[in-house]
């Protein structure tokens, strides 16, 4: 699943953004639109304002990678966790994460 492993990449990009602490996030799906993204959590944060920065940066690497985040009312979804079983994807996305902030920061 495309968006099980961008979120692995995902949270490799937060565990080096935020190194001294331990989180792990997980994204809900709708089954409607199962190529998107409806929301996503974040676990191992009790600090609310870090949480929702952690929270912020994900949805916006999952954008960055093409995977829109939308939550639809009144739909049911499922949830999904970080997924390591493809390196060459993950590696993929992680560099397309690594060379957009590169851009960024040059």
């Amino acid at each position: 699943m495309t968006q099980a492993i961008a979120l692995a990449a995902v949270l490799d990009a937060n565990t080096a953004k935020y190194p001294d602490r331990s989180v792990e996030i997980t994204a809900h799906v709708h089954y409607v639109r199962p190529d998107e993204v409806a929301h996503v959590d974040v676990y191992g944060c009790d600090d609310a304002v870090t949480r929702r920065s952690i929270r912020a940066d994900a949805v916006r690497l999952l954008q960055q990678l093409g995977i829109r985040v939308e939550l639809v009312g009144s739909h049911d979804v499922y949830t999904i966790s970080p997924d390591y079983s493809d390196p060459t994807t993950l590696q993929y996305y992680a560099s397309r994460l690594h060379f957009s902030r590169c851009v960024r920061g040059a």
